[in-house]
């Protein structure tokens, strides 16, 4: 068998060739590869502007509660009153901590506690972390009781 010099460019040539597809169906692959989604992170959404303005009414036998989540010092501020036959509530404000044991029964100490008036103004700074304002009505009470609020942060 006799090899003339045309054979050995077109075996070269079948190899090159050969190569190339393979090149060109593994880049394929690699680009149209399914690539993973990435994780949503749960997006964290920081308190801040009006906490609660408005008319509202606390269920009998219950409070109305404002969750406030900081990432910075904020001042906590504005009004608060019953409305129409002037029922005393109270307002509080509460950590997380103290808000959690509130609502067990256990013992807790609010930030700032009103005592049982008919309204008041509320002026608390606040660093950063989670709170909660609550109003409460007084325990005798068993009807709802409307108030009028008007808490902002600053």
């Amino acid at each position: 068998m006799s090899f003339s010099p045309a054979d050995g460019v077109s075996f070269w040539l079948k190899i090159i060739a050969a190569v190339a597809v393979i090149l060109v169906i593994a880049s394929f692959f690699a680009v149209n590869r399914e690539v993973p989604r990435p994780v949503d992170l749960p997006t964290v959404e920081y308190s801040s502007g009006e906490v609660a303005v408005g008319d509202f009414a606390i269920p009998e036998d219950g409070e109305l509660s404002f969750r406030i989540l900081l990432n910075r010092r904020s001042l906590l501020k504005g009004d608060f009153a019953s409305v129409g036959k002037r029922k005393l509530i109270e307002c509080l404000v509460l950590d997380a901590e103290n808000y959690q044991a509130r609502k067990s029964g256990g013992e807790w100490n609010a930030l700032t506690r009103t005592g049982y008036v008919p309204g008041g103004r509320l002026n608390r700074e606040l660093s950063p972390g989670e709170y909660r304002v609550v109003i409460d009505a007084k325990d005798d009470d068993k009807d709802p009781v409307a108030v009028r609020l008007d808490l902002v942060l600053e």
